[in-house]
C-alpha cells in the first residue's frame, strides 16, 4: 500500500512570491526560481533532537539517509553535530513556520503542526539564492519501522522519510514523475536506498564547490 505523503520543501523569505499549503501539496517561491537555492559551502552543521536518534535502529536510519546522499554526492555533506542541547529552541516562530532560525536542525515535534498524513516538512532560510539555515520536522505520530523495512510490514519507512527530507534540505525538490525516486512525493512501500533513484545533475548542482 502506498505510505504517507511528504510535503514539500518550504523556503521562507520570498518577497515577490505567495505561497499556499493545500491538502498533501505545497507550491513555494522555489518552484519559480530560475535554479534552486543551496548552501554556499559544506559540510553543512546540522543537529537533531534524542527522538531521532532514540534507538540503535532510529540512529542508523538518519546516519544511511546522509550517508546516501554524500555517496551520490561524492563528497561530505553533513556535520553532524549530535543532539542540540542549547538553550531554547534553534529557531523562533513555530515549527512549521520559523521566522528566524539559529540552528539546522531534524526533530520530531509533538503535536505534530501539519496534516496527520504528511510525513515530514522541510523548510529553509535563504538570501540571494542561498541557503543560510533549514529545519527537518519528521512526523511522531507515524508508525514507522527501520532498516529495510519489509513492504509486509505495513509501516513508513523512516529511513526513507529522512533521506527524502534531506534532499530537500539540500535544495531538492519534488519528482512527481518516477515513483523509483527518493524525491517523489509520496513514501513507497520498503525501506531499501540501494533502488532509489536521484537526479543526478540536479544535485551535482546544489553539492558543486563555489
Amino acid at each position: 500500500m502506498l505510505a504517507n505523503l511528504l510535503s514539500g520543501v518550504m523556503p521562507m523569505k520570498c518577497p515577490g512570491w505567495v505561497f499556499a499549503v493545500l491538502p498533501f501539496v505545497l507550491f513555494s517561491c522555489a518552484d519559480a526560481n530560475e535554479g534552486n537555492p543551496r548552501w554556499a559551502a559544506f559540510p553543512v552543521t546540522l543537529y537533531s533532537d534524542q527522538a531521532v536518534v532514540a534507538t540503535a535502529e532510529s540512529e542508523r536510519d538518519f546516519r544511511d539517509a546522509m550517508g546516501f546522499w554524500e555517496e551520490k554526492a561524492g563528497r561530505r555533506l553533513f556535520d553532524y553535530k549530535g543532539v542540540w542541547a542549547g538553550s531554547g529552541k534553534p529557531y523562533s516562530g513555530s515549527a512549521s513556520n520559523p521566522g528566524t532560525i539559529f540552528a539546522n536542525i531534524i526533530f520530531k515535534p509533538s503535536p505534530w503542526p501539519l496534516n496527520g498524513n504528511v510525513a515530514g516538512q522541510t523548510s529553509f532560510l535563504y538570501t540571494d539564492s542561498r541557503i543560510h539555515g533549514a529545519i527537518v520536522l519528521l512526523n511522531r505520530e507515524l508508525a514507522t519501522c527501520s532498516g529495510d523495512c519489509p513492504v509486509s510490514y505495513g509501516r513508513t519507512s523512516e529511513r526513507r522519510v529522512i533521506t527524502h527530507e534531506l534532499g530537500h534540505f539540500l535544495g531538492l525538490t519534488h519528482n512527481e514523475k518516477d515513483a523509483t525516486n527518493i524525491m517523489y512525493p509520496t513514501v513507497m512501500p520498503g525501506g531499501t536506498l540501494s533502488t532509489m533513484k536521484v537526479d543526478a545533475a540536479s544535485l551535482a548542482a546544489l553539492t558543486k564547490a563555489d
